[in-house]
């Protein structure tokens, strides 16, 4: 038997070609491209993994603002019944102008509202 080609089998003080208990001996180039193959793979699961983390936070915040306009309409909503039922003209469309220069600003609901700086 050859053991060029096997080189785990190597020839015992003896003479003959038992296999040794030891791990086998592998070539220093085959060992090279083991360890080039973990790091491949262990960077691909390190990208794989901050994509999936990148993902995950766009996801919430596009939820988060979705919320926060939303409770911005419904604000808004609220505040415009909340003009349509003042009884007095003057008051019901100094109410919505009011409300049409806060809406402007970018601030629905944020500033004081119509009824509470009527009163003032």
């Amino acid at each position: 038997m050859n053991t060029s080609a096997h080189p785990w089998l190597a020839p015992a003080t003896n003479g003959s070609t038992a296999r040794h208990d030891a791990a086998p001996v592998l070539p220093y180039r085959a060992l090279l491209a083991r360890c080039a193959t973990h790091w491949r793979l262990g960077l691909a699961l390190l990208a794989l993994s901050s994509l999936l983390l990148a993902f995950e936070h766009v996801v919430r915040e596009g939820m988060r603002q979705g919320d926060l306009r939303r409770i911005a309409v419904a604000t808004h909503a609220n505040e415009q019944w909340r003009c349509s039922v003042i009884s007095q003209r003057a008051r019901r469309d100094s109410c919505r102008a009011l409300l049409t220069t806060v809406a402007a600003e970018g601030a629905v609901g944020a500033q004081a509202r119509p009824d509470e700086t009527l009163r003032r």
